[in-house]
């Protein structure tokens, strides 16, 4: 079954502020973040990856938090499927 990623078919969309974004195009993500996203692609679980980083569980959360909506997902599968298509992942 396909996953459906809104990401790709959204583009453009509106920010937070109600600005008109291609969010298609967006930065990459931070290095804090793409570490988070190559833990969670290889099956890391938030506990596992807060011990791996030093950080709290709760960073983790946070920070997969804005890794969806910078992706425009629902879960994890989807971002993962979605930053690979995107090539923030290899």
């Amino acid at each position: 079954m396909a996953v459906e990623i809104g990401h790709f078919s959204s583009c453009p969309k509106r920010d937070r502020a109600g600005t008109i974004r291609d969010m298609c195009h967006a930065a990459a993500p931070s290095r804090r973040k793409r570490e988070v996203l190559e833990l969670v692609a290889s099956g890391h679980a938030n506990k596992e990856i807060a011990a791996r980083m030093g950080i709290t569980s709760w960073a983790v959360e946070k920070h997969l938090r804005q890794l969806y909506r910078r992706y425009d997902v629902p879960n994890r599968a989807a971002l993962v499927t979605a930053a690979f298509r995107r090539g923030d992942l290899v």
